[in-house]
């Protein structure tokens, strides 16, 4: 089993792979409560991956006890392009963007936004300004459980970097991973 440690660099936290039989390690932004949304809703952070393999996942939401939506880095499908694929509606649909893996590295920040249309069933996606968006069955709002670093079919994760999470909408939230 994959085990993930979380190792806060200062203005950050960086996640590495390490294999462990115990429990991963996850960043998990809502342990005790949902955060209710309606409308529309924007998620965005920013990471860097700090090796082009191994796959993983970096963010998941659930909607009450479902998976929403799910985040996945995929390196295999092209040597020399890495996916960045966001899952949704029970892994029913999807969008993906490519990106150039000399273009990943702990160095070079991306910048991922999610964004929710509740009330006209859209979905976007946001990779570094690139975007992609599609219309999706959605409920009329959303209790969302936020986890970053696992999902909830595997405890695979990419080595990365994580800082500022942000949550616009309904109700707002921010977490800068500076402390």
């Amino acid at each position: 089993m994959v085990h993930l440690r979380i190792l806060q660099i200062i203005g950050e936290f960086a996640f590495s792979v390490i294999i462990d039989d115990n429990q991963p390690t996850v960043i998990n932004l809502t342990p005790n409560a949902s955060i209710p949304l309606e409308d529309q809703f924007t998620l965005s952070f920013d990471f860097a991956i700090w090796k082009t393999s191994p796959f993983g996942y970096i963010t998941s939401g659930k909607h009450n006890g479902e998976s929403f939506f799910l985040l996945t880095y995929v390196d295999f499908k092209n040597p020399d392009t890495s996916y960045f694929e966001l899952s949704f509606s029970s892994g029913k649909e999807s969008i993906t963007i490519g990106k150039p893996k000399k273009e990943l590295n702990k160095d070079k920040w991306q910048h991922f936004e999610l964004g929710v249309d509740l009330t006209n069933n859209i979905i976007s996606m946001s990779l570094d300004g690139e975007s992609k968006e599609t219309a999706a069955i959605l409920p009329d709002e959303v209790n969302l459980n936020l986890i970053f670093g696992t999902s909830p079919m595997s405890n695979d994760s990419p080595n990365m970097n994580l800082r500022s999470i942000e949550l616009k909408g309904s109700s707002n939230r921010v977490w800068p991973l500076t402390e």
